[in-house]
C-alpha cells in the first residue's frame, strides 16, 4: 500500500487484529508528528488514519509514538512521544469497531525521559498498566486511575517495563535497589513482582542480585513471557537515542547483560545465565534462543541446558 502525499515513512508495525494491520508512521514535511494507520489486511487499503497533531498542540518536538493493540477487544491505546520528563505526556484510546472514534483521553505527569523510547505500557486482562516512578492501573473503557503504587523507598529509576501472563490473570513489572559490598561493587538487586491487574494485589515476588564494576552500568531491563516462563532480559541489543532530559541518558558504558528465568505462577528463581555481550532473544518449544555477536545458544526454559 502505498501512503498519501506528503511522504510519509512507517514507524512501527503495533499489531493485527481482526484482519487489520495497524502501524504508525512520520513524515519529514510536516515534521515528525505521528500518525496512526489501520490497514485492512486482504484488500491493502486503508480503513482509517488518525494525526495526533501532538506537535501542534504542544509546541514541541514529537518523535515516534507507542501504539498498544489488545488481542482482544476494539479498543487501542495511543502513546505519544516526548522529548523531556513529564513533558505533557498522554494516553488516548481509539475505538476500531468499525472507523475509529477518539475516546477518552488522560495525563501522564509521572511519564520519565522520552516516552516513546521505553514505553513502559501495557494491557493485562481490563486493564491498562503503566509503569514509570509509579505503576498505574487505568480502566480500559473510561481512561480512570483505579491503582497507583509507589515504588519502595530504596528503589530507583522506577518500575521496569510491565508485561502480561499467558492468560492476562497477572501483570509482571520489575524494580531495583543498589548497594555496595565489601570489594567496593556495586550490588543491583531485581525484584520481579507479579500483580493481580484489577485490584494491584501482590501474588508474588522474587529477587536476584548482580555484581558489577564502578565503570559498569546496569543494562537496560525487558520481559518476555513465553508460557510457564517469565524471562527478565537485562542489557539487551538497543537502539535507543538518549536526549538529555532522559533518565537513561549516559548509559553508554559497559553493560553487564544475563537473562534470568522465573517460573510464571509461583515466582520461583529457575536460572541466570550471563552473557559476554548485548544481545537479541526469541522464545518457543520450551526454549529461549539467545543471539550475540558469537553465534546463537539455545536454553531451556527449566534450565541451562540447551
Amino acid at each position: 500500500m502505498k501512503l498519501d502525499d506528503p511522504t510519509r515513512y512507517i514507524d512501527s508495525i503495533s499489531g493485527i487484529k481482526n484482519g487489520r494491520l495497524y502501524a504508525t508512521s512520520t513524515t519529514t514535511e510536516w515534521g515528525p508528528r505521528p500518525v496512526l494507520w489501520a490497514v485492512d489486511i486482504a484488500s491493502r487499503r486503508r480503513v482509517w488514519w488518525y494525526e495526533t497533531n501532538y506537535e501542534k498542540e504542544n509546541d514541541k518536538a514529537a518523535g515516534s509514538s507507542t501504539l498498544i493493540v489488545p488481542s482482544a477487544g476494539n479498543r487501542v491505546f495511543h502513546l505519544p512521544s516526548t522529548h523531556g520528563a513529564g513533558q505533557e505526556a498522554h494516553l488516548q484510546m481509539f475505538d476500531t469497531a468499525h472507523s475509529h472514534i477518539a475516546g477518552w483521553k488522560t495525563l501522564l505527569p509521572e511519564a520519565l525521559g522520552n516516552v516513546s523510547d521505553q514505553p513502559n505500557l501495557c494491557v493485562a486482562g481490563n486493564t491498562v498498566i503503566y509503569a514509570s516512578d509509579d505503576l498505574i492501573c487505568l480502566d480500559p473503557v473510561s481512561g480512570a486511575r483505579l491503582w497507583t503504587k509507589e515504588q519502595s523507598s530504596d528503589s530507583y529509576d522506577g518500575f521496569g517495563t510491565p508485561a502480561a501472563s499467558a492468560d492476562s490473570s497477572l501483570v509482571y513489572v520489575t524494580s531495583r535497589t543498589e548497594d555496595t559490598d565489601g570489594s567496593g561493587k556495586k550490588v543491583i538487586t531485581l525484584t520481579l513482582q507479579a500483580l493481580e491487574p484489577r485490584s494491584g494485589e501482590e501474588r508474588w515476588r522474587s529477587s536476584v542480585a548482580a555484581r558489577i564494576g564502578p565503570e559498569e552500568a546496569f543494562g537496560l531491563v525487558d520481559l518476555l513471557v513465553d508460557g510457564s516462563t517469565v524471562y527478565v532480559l537485562v542489557g539487551q541489543t538497543t537502539t535507543l537515542e538518549y536526549d538529555e532530559d532522559s533518565y537513561l541518558d549516559g548509559i553508554d558504558g559497559v553493560l553487564h547483560p544475563f537473562v534470568w528465568a522465573v517460573d510464571a505462577t509461583s515466582g520461583k528463581s529457575r536460572w541466570k545465565y550471563v552473557l559476554p555481550d548485548t544481545f537479541e532473544v526469541a522464545a518457543g518449544f520450551g526454549r529461549l534462543y539467545v543471539a550475540t555477536v558469537d553465534g546463537v545458544v539455545a536454553l531451556s526454559a527449566r534450565g541451562t541446558g540447551a
